[in-house]
């Protein structure tokens, strides 16, 4: 978030630079204007108008008002906000600037509409309410929540904010309390408050002083939390195989699905993750043991279909994106075209399915794994804890 701009001279600042791109999209909550030409699938429109009422729900932001309207930007997002960042948000002017990633991040920033200086509790919100996880190592934290309610606008601008700290101290503060601790907090940033009546106001959601805060927060938080948007995603049903019910040994499992991608659909997303045209669907499966795998795929020319472990790299702090997955967080994943089939393994855990498309033609595609025998046991030192 920035500081208040008038709304004259933001449209000069921008136009000096380029011409802000026109609004071609309007859901209930959102007029969207985007600096690109591939089409935004009916899936993603409806996906983003649900998630700013979510916003609005988990703030305590009820009611009507006029839309937002969000600059989906790319190359262009720093000719409007500091150079590095991937969004911001204008107080009083209702517009906001992103790209891809940090549209649900600013979300937050638009509904709590706040001038204030509360960018520990206000980042952290926002990135809570972005619907994508965290991980972090409250243990090893040197600055604690108190100290860190006290950042100046100088720190904050100097980059020494921390969004990881701000996010994984917020989701455990839902953990213990849920939107109403968020509500009461978000009411006190809305208004301004000082360090000094934020710090009073955890301690009387919490029921505890600071210092007790602090010690709970170290001592009970987990490193890894899962974004509040992955139980919005599909589940697909692991099923055993009874085509030979004579047979003896392990059982064989296996999970299915077949999409019809259409641009025009809710059920579709698009464009594409990294920025690309065409169009995507996501789900997840859960694999109860390791195992061998075999997986084929079939449909029109043109889709395809990536089955990656999205937890990869969560220790250095990659969590994914339900709403648009980064299959490139796997390098052993899977991504194939209709007619492969691919003999691998799957390890135990989640794992997530993307079925797509590179362009915005309708078409379908499916998937069929099935699971072997399961593997043998993997090193320990060599896998990393699903959160």
């Amino acid at each position: 978030m920035v500081g208040l701009v008038g709304l004259v001279g933001l449209v000069g600042l921008v136009g000096a630079c380029s011409p802000l791109p026109e609004v071609r999209y309007e859901t209930e909550r959102l007029q969207i204007a985007t600096e690109f030409d591939e089409p935004v699938c009916e899936g993603t429109l409806w996906a983003l108008d649900e998630h700013l009422a979510d916003v609005e729900e988990g703030l305590g932001e009820w009611g009507q008002r006029d839309p937002l309207r969000l600059y989906w930007m790319r190359e262009g997002i720093v000719d409007v906000c500091k150079e590095g960042r991937s969004g911001c948000f204008f107080p009083a002017t209702r517009m906001m600037f992103s790209e891809s990633r940090s549209i649900t991040h600013e979300m937050t920033h638009a509904v709590l509409d706040s001038e204030g200086e509360s960018y520990f509790l206000e980042e952290g919100m926002a990135e809570l309410l972005s619907g994508v996880g965290v991980y972090y190592d409250a243990s090893h934290d040197l600055d604690g929540p108190g100290q860190r309610l006290r950042m100046s606008r100088s720190d904050y601008r100097a980059g020494g904010f921390d969004y990881d700290a701000a996010a994984h101290f917020m989701r455990f503060l839902y953990d213990a309390r849920g939107f109403h601790a968020v509500r009461r907090l978000a009411a006190e940033v809305e208004a301004g408050a000082t360090p000094e009546r934020l710090e009073d106001m955890l301690e009387e959601v919490m029921g505890k002083d600071i210092d007790e805060i602090e010690v709970a927060y170290r001592g009970t938080s987990r490193a890894a939390y899962e974004g509040l948007s992955y139980g919005h995603t599909a589940e697909l049903l692991v099923e055993e195989l009874d085509d030979d019910p004579d047979r003896v040994g392990p059982e064989r499992l296996e999970f299915s699905v077949e999409v019809g991608l259409d641009c025009g659909s809710e059920e579709t997303m698009g464009p594409l993750p990294e920025g690309d045209e065409g169009m995507y669907q996501v789900r997840r499966v859960t694999v109860p043991d390791n195992r061998g795998a075999r997986l084929r795929v079939e449909g029109d020319p043109g889709t395809w279909v990536r089955v990656f472990d999205p937890y990869a790299r969560v220790r250095r702090g990659v969590m994914t994106d339900w709403m648009q997955p980064d299959a490139s967080v796997d390098d052993d994943g899977y991504e194939l075209a209709p007619g492969e089939v691919v003999v691998g393994e799957m390890k135990a855990g989640i794992w997530a399915v993307m079925l797509g498309a590179h362009r915005s033609a309708s078409g379908r595609v499916g998937l069929r794994v099935e699971l072997l025998a399961p593997a043998p046991p993997p090193d320990p030192r060599q896998t990393e804890a699903t959160p």
